[in-house]
């Protein structure tokens, strides 16, 4: 079923008691192994994307979602087309048609990382069912390699690198011109050795590590760095760049009185900075939060998530540093 879409940053799987299929980011295997909250996150469709080419001007898509109402944005190339809703409990209806203007410029225009001829439609956070595509008995496929980016960037962090559809990851690989996995789990970013292979196992091309901010609660810091350096290995593994970054700056990093949280926030950052300096590996690369959030103002009034400034911020600062690290 859906042979002809490219389900990308998702899985494709069967919800019992649901029609369609079921498009998590971890598969279920994965998240049996997770916190109890890692394995309702790691449901969450964030920044995937169902991606289809079609010669028919109209195609209508219909989704549910199986936990909350949210947003899906709908691309065509790279161009943002329109922000629908989708609302539990109901099947929503999205009628896309090609953008008119397409059609009245040269060609350079629309020419970008993505094909113009390539739907893409990316979800916020919410878990979705995909129950059909209907292009009217037009052909439907998947975007072939030279419709989409060459490469792919990964990132797995806390809530703050899951963010959202448009989070600073997002920015950043598009500044950067390349496709992003997504696999950041809000509040259980946790180093579990089932998602680090999951991570590591994926097709990318650049990793990126946000790590430690969720861990400073209940891990020790000995815990800490056992788990996150076993996933630091997995990656280098695969023999490519990988990049970690120390926590973003916070409302530990200004405590008027210190607590184990902020205690642990300073000695995870040194801990990342210690793997990286004691590995030695040339593909290895240390980012210091505060050169990709480098404005406090960028955070929302919880002092430690960013804002829609502080999302936009980060992923210029973010792309700078990759492509000067990276050489892309």
């Amino acid at each position: 079923m859906f042979d002809n879409l490219e389900f990308h940053n998702l899985v494709v799987e069967k919800r019992e008691g649901f029609s369609g299929v079921f498009l998590p980011r971890y598969p279920d295997a994965v998240r049996a192994t997770l916190s109890e909250r890692g394995r309702f996150v790691s449901m969450e469709s964030t920044g995937g994307e169902i991606r289809f080419v079609t010669p028919a001007k109209n195609v209508r898509i219909y989704l549910s979602s199986l936990d909350n109402d949210s947003d899906v944005h709908v691309y065509r190339g790279d161009f943002h087309c329109g922000t629908h809703r989708v609302v539990k409990g109901a099947t929503s209806v999205i009628h896309l048609e090609v953008p008119a203007r397409f059609a009245e410029v040269k060609p350079e225009m629309l020419a970008g990382t993505f094909s113009p001829d390539v739907w893409r439609i990316r979800f916020n956070r919410f878990a979705a069912l995909l129950h059909d595509v209907d292009a009217f008995g037009f052909e439907v496929r998947p975007p072939s390699q030279d419709e989409k980016p060459a490469r792919t960037l990964l990132a797995y962090g806390s809530s703050i690198t899951h963010s959202n559809a448009n989070g600073y990851p997002q920015h950043a690989a598009r500044l950067l011109k390349t496709d992003m996995l997504n696999k950041g789990l809000s509040g259980a970013c946790h180093c579990e050795p089932q998602a680090a292979s999951f991570i590591a196992s994926l097709a990318w091309d650049y990793a990126f590590l946000e790590l430690g901010v969720n861990m400073r609660g209940g891990y020790t810091p000995d815990d800490f760095r056992s788990r996150a350096e076993h996933l630091i290995d997995l990656v280098l593994a695969r023999r490519k760049p990988v990049a970690v970054t120390t926590i973003y700056p916070n409302f530990s990093d200004y405590e008027l009185h210190e607590t184990t949280s902020g205690l642990h926030d300073k000695a995870y950052s040194q801990i990342l900075r210690d793997i990286v300096s004691q590995k030695s590996n040339p593909l290895l690369h240390r980012i210091e939060g505060a050169d990709v959030l480098s404005d406090v103002g960028g955070l929302s009034a919880d002092l430690i998530h960013p804002g829609d400034f502080g999302h936009a911020l980060m992923g210029a600062n973010l792309a700078r540093i990759l492509s000067s690290v990276f050489g892309i």
